[in-house]
């Protein structure tokens, strides 16, 4: 992944998979650092139409000093996206679960550590973890 850095408030992202852009995006945070808004676009490997989104989440826990604004965790207040991204299979496995997506992105977790009731954030760890 490449991140540059826009402004104290704003970051881009790239992300490459053997040198092709399979995602990018930016992240606006918030005048008071707690609030961010993340717009994206995904660029599916399988050659499907690219999934656009938009998403607003809220910091977790406090902002560090030193650090960039847009970093720390968060939590998913709200998600939007284009229709063709929005259907995921999930699967449970004897240790973990798998997901898949239509435009053939797909993920695995193992459960190797307690799960927090917020779904999102079981989602993003899944997602930290893709197989594409």
């Amino acid at each position: 992944m490449n991140v540059k850095i826009v402004s104290d408030k704003v970051v881009e992202f790239t992300v490459k998979k053997s040198g092709k852009v399979v995602a990018k995006g930016t992240v606006t945070v918030s005048a008071d650092n707690n609030h961010y808004v993340q717009e994206f676009t995904v660029y599916p490997t399988n050659g499907s139409e690219p999934v656009t989104g938009k998403e607003e989440s809220k910091r977790v826990g406090s902002l560090k000093p030193g650090m960039h604004a847009a970093s720390g965790s968060r939590v998913v207040e709200k998600q939007d996206m284009s229709e063709n991204g929005k259907e995921v299979t999930y699967e449970q496995t004897a240790d973990g679960m798998n997901a898949k997506t239509l435009n053939g992105f797909s993920y695995s977790a193992k459960f190797d550590q307690g799960l927090s009731s917020d779904g999102h954030r079981f989602v993003r760890q899944c997602c930290a973890k893709a197989n594409q």
